[in-house]
């Protein structure tokens, strides 16, 4: 068994204000965000964020994740009030995740 599966891509926005991408790999969806104007950036993704999940539920994804490092305490506090909860963690990486 091949457990190193190619990941596949999306990106959904690419501006001004930051990039949103999604990665799918092992039938799990996860997000990745990089802000270059933080707070328009994020004004865009709150107001996105519900249509984001309708289009993963729609595809047949229960959850979103993100994996972020285990001890970015910032980092975390971040996911936390975007609604993320804490999964597992484990090499120094946690694994976070919320219902689409």
């Amino acid at each position: 068994m091949n457990l190193l599966t190619k990941s596949e891509w999306q990106t959904l926005a690419d501006d001004e204000r930051g990039k949103l991408r999604l990665e799918f790999n092992s039938g799990m969806a996860f997000l990745h965000l990089e802000l270059r104007r933080p707070m328009e950036g994020l004004r865009a993704v709150r107001a996105g964020f519900p249509a984001l999940k309708e289009m993963l539920r729609n595809r047949g994804y229960e959850k979103v994740n993100v994996i972020i490092p285990e001890n970015d305490e910032k980092l975390h506090r971040f996911e936390t009030m975007f609604g993320f909860r804490d999964v597992r963690c484990a090499g120094g990486q946690r694994l976070m995740s919320q219902e689409c």
